[in-house]
């Protein structure tokens, strides 16, 4: 058992998984001669807003004391990354509706088998740019599988959390990173 595995291991419930992760981020920092920046919601990783001491010992022996500084966790994700780079900016509810409807979004969200159709908005958008992009988490979004009739009995929904990248000029979505897809009944307030 390496170091790594034993540092992983003191901070984690799933040592395999979590170690296979952090080996792979200090391959893909070897190559780099810039600042890296890992999201992870998984607790185990930081120590306050920091990696653990015992992944940093590590990371310091592999990589040196000095680069190693140049390997970042942020622990709260997304959201935390485009408030540390980018500046809010707001978003009509017609344009955001229009890109959730795009069919890059439908294609990426869409599920093996029916039709899906998007219902509505939940929560709180926010959107960020970053030079000539936005970055938009437009809250949940609750798709209709089956039919596109509010009555349809044989309807069921989708709820589904995704990233946007969005050219600014046109407006227009450039990439979908899906971030959770669950199911919902349809008489089941969301």
């Amino acid at each position: 058992m390496g170091v790594a595995d034993v540092a992983v291991a003191r901070v984690a419930d799933r040592p395999v998984r979590d170690t296979v992760v952090w080996l792979t981020l200090l391959d893909a920092f070897e190559a780099r001669d810039r600042m890296l920046w890992f999201l992870s919601g998984n607790r185990g990783f930081a120590e306050g807003s920091a990696f653990h001491p015992d992944l940093r010992a590590e990371a310091e022996l592999r990589l040196g004391a000095e680069r190693s500084l140049f390997l970042g966790l942020l622990k709260d994700g997304f959201l935390t990354l485009l408030k540390r780079w980018g500046t809010r900016v707001p978003l009509g509810a017609h344009d955001l509706n229009r890109l959730m409807r795009s069919d890059p979004v439908v294609r990426q969200v869409r599920p093996n088998t029916g039709h899906l159709a998007f219902d509505s908005r939940l929560g709180l958008t926010r959107a960020y740019r970053i030079g000539d992009r936005l970055w938009v988490l437009p809250g949940r979004i609750r798709w209709r599988v089956g039919g596109e009739e509010p009555t349809s009995s044989n309807s069921s929904f989708l709820v589904t959390r995704v990233l946007l990248e969005v050219g600014v000029e046109p407006l227009v979505v450039r990439g979908v990173t899906v971030l959770d897809v669950s199911a919902v009944e349809p008489n089941v307030e969301t």
